[in-house]
C-alpha cells in the first residue's frame, strides 16, 4: 500500500490547467483513475478526471469561469463534463455501485469517502487518487495499484468484477497492450465470467468499447486478442475468428479515430450481424456499410467506371471497398488520385440549362465526370460532350 506518498506540486501542476488550482475552495478534490496512472508512468494525459467528496457549486462555478470551456454538460447524478479545445475535465461526486444482475448498468449512490469510490473501479492501476486539495498532494492507493503498476500487472479490484460488468474484459485487453502489462491470476480467471455474462450487455455498450479500441496504436493486437478470447463470439455467434491479414491492411490506412471501429469488425463478421440487425446501427454507420457492400463492375474497369460506383464514398471507404473486392491497391490509389485532381468545367446546375429533367441531368453529370476522369473529354468540348450524353439518355 502506498497511501501517503507525496507528489511534488510543481511536477503535477505542470500536467493540469492552472484554472483548476485557482478554483479550489473548501471540499476535498482528487485527481483519479487514468490520469493518475499515466502521471505515475510519466505519460501525458489529455482528459482529467476529478472526484469530490462533497458537491460544491461554488467550486464548479469558479472552475467553469476559469477554464472558459467550449461546452459544459451535466447529468442527473452530480457529474459534470467540461469540454475545452484540447481536453476534457470530468467532475463526479464520490460514489458506490450496485448491480441488480450480471451485466446490468450499475445503480449508483453518493458516497462521502474517496476510498469507497476507488474500490468500485475496475483495476488496481486505475484505482489510485491524488488529493489536490487541500495540499500537500498525497497519493491515495489502498489497493496497491502503484505496486502493480511497477510490476506491470493488471489486477481486478475484486472477485466477480467481469460478472458485474463484462465490458471490463475489453478494457483489460486494451490496457494490457497499451501499457505493456500482464494479467494477474485473478484477472485471467475473470474472463470466464465475461464470456458467460457478456450476452446481457447491449450493443451500444459493446460499440463504446470497440470505438475506444479503434483509437489505440496497438489496435490490431487488441482486436486479435478479443477474437481469441471468444468474448465477441460469446456475445453473438455471428462474430467469428478474425482475418489477421485483412485486419493488418485496414490498420495501414485507417486513421486512429472512433468512427472507424466498424471497419475493424469486418474481419470478424460484422456484415453478418449487420444483415440481421440493421436497426442497431446509426444512420451514418448503415450508409457506410451499405456503400462498401456495392458490387464491383464486371470485366475490366477504369477509374472513370469506378466513379459511378464510388462517387459518394470517402477515401477510407473506397480503400475498404477495394480490399473487400480484392482490387489491386494501385487501381484504387489511381482512382483516388484522379478524383481529387478532376475539376469539372460544368456543374450539375450548368447541365440543368440543357434539360428540365433533374434525374436526366444527374445521370449526364455522372457520365460526364466519369469521362473526364478517364481523359475522354477534349479540351473545350465539355458542353458538346454533355449534350451528346443527354441525347443518349431516355
Amino acid at each position: 500500500m502506498n497511501s501517503g506518498f507525496k507528489v511534488k506540486f510543481d511536477v503535477l501542476s505542470s500536467y493540469l490547467p492552472t484554472g483548476i488550482f485557482a478554483s479550489l475552495s473548501t471540499v476535498n478534490v482528487y485527481l483519479v483513475g487514468g490520469p493518475v496512472r499515466d502521471f505515475l508512468l510519466n505519460k501525458d494525459f489529455f482528459d482529467i478526471d476529478l472526484v469530490v467528496e462533497r458537491w460544491d457549486d461554488k467550486f464548479i462555478e469558479n472552475l467553469i469561469l476559469a477554464l472558459t470551456p467550449q461546452k459544459v454538460s451535466r447529468s442527473g447524478f452530480l457529474t459534470l463534463k467540461i469540454i475545452l479545445r484540447s481536453f476534457e475535465v470530468d467532475i463526479a461526486h464520490a460514489r458506490e455501485e450496485f448491480y441488480d444482475y450480471p451485466g446490468a448498468l450499475p445503480r449508483v449512490i453518493p458516497s462521502y469517502d474517496i476510498l469507497c469510490d476507488l474500490k468500485r473501479r475496475d483495476f488496481t492501476v486505475n484505482s489510485m487518487a491524488i488529493r489536490i486539495y487541500p495540499q500537500p498532494f498525497t497519493l491515495i492507493d489502498q489497493l496497491d495499484g502503484y505496486g502493480d503498476l511497477r510490476s506491470r500487472i493488471l489486477r481486478v479490484n475484486k472477485r466477480d468484477s467481469f460478472k458485474d460488468d463484462p465490458t471490463r474484459s475489453f478494457r483489460a485487453i486494451r490496457y494490457k497492450h497499451r501499457l505493456n502489462l500482464k494479467y494477474s491470476y485473478e484477472t485471467l480467471r475473470e474472463f470466464e465470467n465475461a464470456r458467460y455474462f457478456i450476452r446481457n450487455v447491449s450493443f451500444e455498450r459493446i460499440r463504446r468499447e470497440l470505438q475506444k479500441i479503434a483509437k489505440e496504436k496497438k489496435r490490431v493486437d487488441i482486436f486479435l486478442e478479443i477474437s481469441d478470447s471468444g468474448i465477441l463470439s460469446s456475445w453473438d455467434q455471428r462474430f467469428s475468428f478474425g482475418d489477421k491479414t485483412l485486419l493488418t491492411k485496414l490498420d495501414e490506412f485507417l486513421p486512429y479515430e472512433e468512427r472507424y471501429w466498424l471497419f475493424f469488425l469486418l474481419p470478424f463478421g460484422i456484415l453478418n450481424y449487420f444483415e440481421g440487425n440493421p436497426d442497431k446501427f446509426t444512420s451514418a454507420e448503415k450508409k457506410s456499410l451499405q456503400k462498401i457492400l456495392r458490387k464491383k463492375p464486371a470485366g475490366k474497369f477504369s477509374p472513370g467506371s469506378l466513379y459511378k460506383i464510388l462517387k459518394d464514398m470517402a477515401p477510407e471507404e473506397v480503400k475498404v471497398w477495394g480490399l473487400l473486392n480484392d482490387i489491386d491497391e494501385r487501381v484504387i490509389n489511381e482512382y483516388l488520385k484522379q478524383i481529387s485532381s478532376t475539376v469539372p468545367v460544368l456543374g450539375l446546375k450548368d447541365i440543368l440549362r440543357f434539360t428540365d429533367d433533374p434525374l436526366k441531368a444527374r445521370l449526364a453529370y455522372e457520365t460526364y465526370v466519369s469521362m473526364l476522369i478517364d481523359g475522354k473529354v477534349p479540351h473545350g468540348k465539355d458542353e458538346e460532350i454533355v449534350k451528346k450524353i443527354l441525347k443518349k439518355i431516355f
